[in-house]
């Protein structure tokens, strides 16, 4: 992991803040030999009427919500592969048309939007999942699928951890928990900071406060 992997990723040179996202953001690992790989074994996935039907969840960046590229509305190219292995604190946000977008795994509704439809109605087809599970299990899919009324098969790749896996997790970790607590974090170092200067903060708010919003910051009496 530290030095890199050939076809998947390698170090970024040198610290990278990038402020299109909203806040400063320094990501040790460049997705590029990632995109390259996927050009190269696998291509574009084009639109089929029959066959496997592919779809690749993403988080926008902003506004924040969950995207899914779905094989049967469009091609699915390498570049969408790549935004949906963009892990935060990892790698940079991957840019598509304009847009930017994260690994679809840290949005807090699991595989619940990826099922949608299919766990709903009872079109008499036989569906199989498979989950790949690196670095921490997926909750509740077995809940999921067992009160669905179609027939699903569900198989599970999971991933022991190394040592050096272990120690590295935290920088791997994109759960809703870990944003989260990242935040707080974020919080509390900026109040310390502020009441230094005899400033304080209004109220805690998410990261992603509108323009017309109140200012977050006042000077103290």
């Amino acid at each position: 992991m530290i030095f890199g992997h050939s076809a998947l990723y390698h170090p970024a040179l040198q610290n990278q803040w990038d402020f299109s996202a909203g806040t400063p953001f320094f990501a040790p690992y460049r997705s590029g030999p990632m995109r390259q790989t996927l050009e190269k074994v696998i291509g574009t996935y084009e639109q089929r009427p029959k066959g496997p039907r592919l779809r690749i969840r993403t988080v926008q960046s902003c506004p924040p919500r969950a995207v899914i590229f779905d094989s049967e509305k469009e091609a699915i190219t390498s570049e969408m592969l790549v935004a949906s292995a963009s892990i935060p604190m990892a790698f940079p946000f991957h840019r598509i048309g304009g847009q930017t977008y994260w690994d679809g795994e840290f949005w807090p509704t699991g595989l619940t939007d990826l099922l949608d439809g299919l766990i709903s109605n009872d079109d008499g087809h036989d569906y199989h999942i498979i989950s790949v599970e690196l670095y921490r299990p997926e909750h509740g899919l077995d809940r999921l699928l067992q009160h669905s009324p179609g027939s699903f098969r569900l198989t599970r790749i999971r991933r022991s951890l190394s040592h050096l896996d272990y120690l590295l997790c935290p920088v791997f970790d994109w759960s809703s928990e870990r944003i989260e607590a990242l935040i707080d974090a974020g919080i509390t170092d900026t109040k310390a900071a502020l009441k230094k200067h005899r400033l304080y903060w209004s109220a805690p708010r998410s990261p992603t406060v509108g323009k017309n919003d109140p200012p977050l910051v006042k000077k103290a009496i």
